[in-house]
């Protein structure tokens, strides 16, 4: 099998430390490098919802009142579901041109002693 044929598909993770700055520079860094998918923690948030991210993105969230967890889908063409969310786990499934894969994103706030 020849490596040219497997599609790419660019994934990062990122904390964006509820900043509105580090989701426009997600915005800028996904379009410039064509990136697919972002697992993200810590969301800019206004009373509890998710902001700054485009309209055409797919955002899937875990259930967590605050400090949210997420997946940001930038690449349309890829078919997402979401298969599992909790206050702090995300699952996802995604269906490519050549191939299906999982994707988790899980995020773990320190105890307080």
């Amino acid at each position: 099998m020849d490596p040219s044929d497997h599609i790419k598909i660019k994934i990062v993770q990122i904390n964006l430390h509820h900043a509105i700055a580090a989701i426009k520079t997600l915005k800028e860094r996904a379009k410039d490098q064509k990136i697919a998918i972002a697992c993200v923690q810590e969301l800019y948030e206004i009373e509890h919802r998710p902001v700054g991210i485009p309209g055409h993105c797919k955002l899937f969230c875990t259930t967590r009142e605050k400090l949210k967890a997420g997946i940001i889908v930038f690449d349309p063409s890829l078919q997402a579901m979401k298969v599992f969310s909790a206050s702090n786990v995300l699952g996802m499934t995604f269906n490519g041109a050549a191939r299906s894969f999982c994707c988790y994103q899980s995020t773990v706030h320190p105890r307080r002693t």
